[in-house]
């Protein structure tokens, strides 16, 4: 038979494994900013890479560089796409 202070003891572990779980959970489901390279933004958006390049170049479009290499934020594309939003005029 267990004794009270083996089960105390299981049961302090399972909570503390509880909390950790509870803990990564919020972790992952907290938003995240994504960053992705030029190709794969061209790619989302059906155009060339070169077009991505000629936004960033004319400052339309927020990048980081690190190494050499340049990333956008997901969350910035879709702000650019948001604020040049065309809509067609209504019918009169």
């Amino acid at each position: 038979m267990e004794t009270q202070q083996n089960i105390q003891q299981k049961m302090t572990e399972f909570n503390r494994r509880v909390t950790r779980i509870e803990e990564l959970f919020l972790e992952l489901s907290k938003p995240r900013l994504t960053w992705l390279e030029p190709e794969e933004i061209a790619r989302l958006l059906n155009v060339g890479k070169r077009s991505i390049d000629n936004y960033r170049d004319a400052g339309l479009i927020p990048y980081s560089k690190l190494g050499g290499k340049v990333y956008y934020r997901i969350c910035d594309i879709e702000d650019y796409l948001t604020e040049n939003m065309k809509r067609k005029p209504a019918d009169l």
